[in-house]
């Protein structure tokens, strides 16, 4: 059975439409926003990098580790880097070296940061609930 554009309004219920119209609200706030949601929402690879830094709060991401995790297709090592840096920059990350080896760069999200990462989850919770 080929799926017409009547079969697609059928199963994009009226909550489906409400739920990605909410969470396209939201974004653009966020994008809009200034400072730390600007940054976060700024490209695909800084939700990205930005999500998996933070899902560490209390322990450091290496740099390498983070391209490790990021496929190249969302991200080449030099735009991780300048994501990093930018980041680092505005405070919103915390760089420093591996006691044990100072050439491993170490990150973590800067603590008044979790606070909004923290608020951006429930809001997703809230809005796909």
């Amino acid at each position: 059975m080929a799926l017409t554009n009547k079969n697609v309004i059928h199963i994009l219920d009226k909550d489906f439409s409400s739920r990605l119209n909410n969470f396209y609200e939201y974004m653009v706030n966020l994008s809009e926003d200034h400072g730390f949601n600007k940054f976060f929402v700024r490209t695909r690879s800084h939700v990205m990098i930005t999500v998996l830094v933070a899902s560490r709060s209390t322990e450091l991401f290496s740099f390498e580790k983070i391209c490790h995790k990021i496929p190249s297709n969302i991200a080449s090592r030099s735009t991780i880097k300048s994501i990093l840096d930018d980041g680092v920059r505005q405070f919103y990350f915390e760089k420093y070296e591996d006691p044990k080896d100072r050439r491993i760069q170490l990150y973590r999200l800067a603590d008044a940061n979790l606070i909004h990462m923290n608020s951006w989850v429930k809001m997703q919770n809230k809005i796909f609930a």
